[in-house]
């Protein structure tokens, strides 16, 4: 059998400016995911059920926020407090 390949664009807004990467999730019952952007490619280590869609979701969304962030001059990530 071979692997459902799901290839998406995924957005998230840092300090109201729009950031696109490129998302790309495998798996038919088993999900692993990978998020691209700026050449850039950080892959998800952990594994997902279909009930955890929303989760998954989630953590797609901070992968992309983190890769933005290692981008910029001078950021650093996670933001000290």
């Amino acid at each position: 059998m071979t692997k459902a390949i799901r290839h998406e664009k995924i957005t998230a807004v840092i300090d109201g400016v729009s950031y696109t990467g490129d998302r790309v999730v495998e798996g038919t019952r088993s999900f692993s995911q990978s998020v691209t952007y700026n050449g850039t490619t950080e892959r998800d280590g952990t594994h997902y059920k279909l009930h955890e869609e929303t989760m998954m979701d989630g953590i797609a969304q901070a992968i992309l926020i983190q890769l933005v962030k290692q981008g910029q001059p001078g950021a650093t990530w996670p933001t000290p407090k």
